[in-house]
């Protein structure tokens, strides 16, 4: 191997390394961020959602709304829904 072909093979294998680095860095601050921002609610203190597919926080108590039938379920500030046992 030449030896002008070495410096560019390092130098781009450093772009690719700090390329890595900076998406995982993201990554991870994406993930941090969502974790900080999500407030724990109990169900008692959660509104009630106006629909099933509301956008949350809220809390959809299947025996008191809709037909009175189903599953209860919360869903949370970041979208994500946890049903009742």
């Amino acid at each position: 191997m030449n030896r002008t072909a070495r410096p560019a093979r390092r130098e781009a294998l450093t772009v690719a390394l700090l390329t890595a680095l900076g998406v995982a860095t993201l990554f991870g601050l994406s993930v941090a961020s969502g974790a900080l921002d999500q407030t724990t609610h109990t169900p008692s203190t959660l509104p009630a959602c106006a629909t099933e597919d509301a956008l949350g926080p809220c809390r959809w108590d299947a025996t008191e709304q809709g037909n009175g039938t189903g599953r209860s379920f919360t869903i949370h500030s970041d979208g994500r829904v946890e049903y009742d046992a």
